[in-house]
């Protein structure tokens, strides 16, 4: 059977990525009752993320989106390195996205499907679609 040199590196790029990956630890000392919010208006998409800390220090996060195009999905949702900056992205001809760097992964979680782990503590911290679903 042959391979080709990109697959074998692909996997091989994925073996290594999780030696060096770590779980992500539970999570139970936020500040309870405290809540961050971010809400979107468009032309057609309306919307609003909210990340609120219960009592026992676990965070839940809301997100409801209405005016998405019956088309083109499953749109999915993340939380990215960096922030968008719309002024740096316009100053320089950039999209919105472009500058928002990879998905939130403080601990080297791969870069492969969430929904591959048995255990959710296994994939990036920023890929909520790819934990709670579209």
């Amino acid at each position: 059977m042959r391979y080709s040199l990109a697959a074998i590196s692909t996997v091989l790029a994925s073996i290594l990525s999780l030696a060096k990956a770590d779980k992500a630890p539970e999570c139970l000392d936020s500040p309870a009752y405290s809540i961050a919010r971010a809400d979107f208006d468009n032309d057609s998409v309306h919307g609003v993320i909210e990340f609120a800390t219960a009592v026992n220090g676990t965070v839940k996060v809301h997100l409801d989106v209405t005016g998405l195009p019956k088309e083109g999905g499953p749109f999915y949702y993340h939380i990215h390195k960096y922030p968008v900056d719309e002024e740096y992205a316009r100053q320089n001809g950039l999209g919105l996205c472009e500058e928002t760097g990879t998905h939130f992964n403080p601990y080297n979680a791969p870069a492969i499907e969430c929904d591959s782990w048995d255990d959710d503590s296994m994939c990036q911290v920023g890929d909520l679609s790819g934990k709670h679903g579209c």
